[in-house]
Formats: structure tokens, C-alpha cells, sequence
């Protein structure tokens, strides 16, 4: 139910919400005539966990473009996985921060630990049928997401992370945000340019500027 998907929002993006509530209901419409309701991924009340934390605490925004097609990954949050075996787009941001900062490699790698510092991952698109790549592409979803950046562009200053076409596909419409992009970090477009473009660091250092505090990156990396 849509009540499910709205569960998890936090208080401070009701005015938001208020604005999207039709383009909501006719997204989950459309969701449920276009799969079996157990075949939706992520579960119900992780589908809009990207806007769990306050507004204000909104510092980045990592843009990606659908969640992974399997329940061991799949979970509300844009490249995130606690899934031992780690995706390989999530392997290839490994690699990379830990060429950029230098961090100190873990077996785990959960990016929640951003989510709790600010940092936004928001896909294009927020539910997928489970082995379906794309499968909820052009149900509304582009739509709904392009106006949350709007919305908060409107709002507050942030650092927009774009990685692949569909996400710089919204800088464009940003009048407020730092922007950091690069190719897609999937094993495709890694090797064109999202190795070695340095995105956590150029972050950090648009958020100085911006007078915010860095994100503790390293985080990610975690034995627990």
C-alpha cells in the first residue's frame, strides 16, 4: 500500500509530499498493474528510504538510476548493499575511495553510514521487479525525483554527485548545488572516467566551501 512506501518519510518533507501526493498515487497504480506485488523491489517501507533523514540535514546527493534487481541488495538507498558479495558498481566505488582517500579496506562496506551523515542516495528510479533491470523505467518515477532535487535545490545549498548520463541529465535544472560528475561507476563506463575523478574528495571540498562540514567517507568501510 502507498501508506507502506510513505512510512518512512520524515515529517520535514510533508510539504513536498503534500505537492506530489497524485503523481504518488498514479506511480503505485501504475507499480502494481505492472507487477506482481511480491516481485517489487525494495520492500514497501524502504522505497522512499532516501528521505528518511530531516531536509535540512541534506548535505549531498549521490544520484544513481534504479535499485539492484535482487532482495539481497535492494534497499531504498541508491548503490547501497549490505550483501557480502558486493555489486559490482558498489565494488567499483570502493576501489575508487579508497584510491581518493585512502581508506582503510574492511570486508563490509555499508553505505547507511553516509545516509546518517547527510548524504542523499537517490535513485532516478525507486522500485524495480525483482531480475528486471529497468523494469519500472517511464512509470512516473523520473518525474517525482527530478522534482525532489528540484525541491530541494529551492531549499538549501547542497553537493549534487552525478555519475552516469541520466544523472547529469538533471544539472540543468540545479541553480543552487555544487555539482561533482563523472562517467557511471558500473563496469561498462568505470574505466571512461569515474576512476580517478577523485568525487569524495572534490565533495568534501565544495562542502568546506560551502561552509559545511566534510563527509567522513570512510565510514563505509566497517566491521560490523
Amino acid at each position: 500500500m502507498l501508506e507502506d512506501w510513505l512510512s518512512v518519510v520524515h515529517e520535514s518533507w510533508e510539504p513536498f509530499i503534500d505537492s506530489q501526493k497524485y503523481e504518488l498515487q498514479e506511480i503505485y497504480r501504475r507499480v502494481a498493474e505492472s507487477s506482481r506485488v511480491e516481485s517489487v523491489l525494495p520492500k514497501p517501507t524502504q522505497v522512499l528510504r532516501c528521505l528518511s533523514m530531516p531536509i535540512e540535514e541534506v548535505r549531498v546527493v549521490i544520484i544513481g538510476q534504479d535499485p539492484y534487481p535482487n532482495s539481497d541488495d535492494a534497499c531504498g538507498l541508491a548503490f547501497a548493499s549490505k550483501n557480502l558479495r558486493v555489486p559490482k558498481s558498489l565494488e567499483n566505488i570502493r576501489i575508487e575511495l579508497q584510491d581518493d582517500l585512502g581508506c582503510k579496506k574492511t570486508d563490509f562496506f555499508d553505505l547507511s553510514a553516509w545516509h546518517l551523515q547527510g548524504v542523499m542516495l537517490l535513485n532516478r528510479v525507486l522500485t524495480i521487479n525483482e531480475g528486471e533491470t529497468n523494469s519500472h523505467a517511464n512509470l512516473g518515477w523520473e518525474d517525482f525525483t527530478l522534482a525532489l532535487v528540484r525541491h530541494l535545490d529551492k531549499q538549501q545549498k547542497f553537493v549534487a554527485i552525478l555519475w552516469g548520463k541520466s544523472a547529469i541529465s538533471i544539472e540543468k535544472y540545479l541553480s543552487n548545488a555544487n555539482v561533482v560528475k563523472s562517467p557511471h561507476p558500473s563496469p561498462l563506463s568505470a574505466y571512461r572516467g569515474f576512476f580517478g575523478s577523485k568525487p569524495f574528495s572534490n565533495t568534501n571540498q565544495a562542502l568546506i566551501h560551502l561552509g559545511n562540514e566534510p563527509i567522513d567517507w570512510c565510514s563505509a568501510f566497517t566491521n560490523a
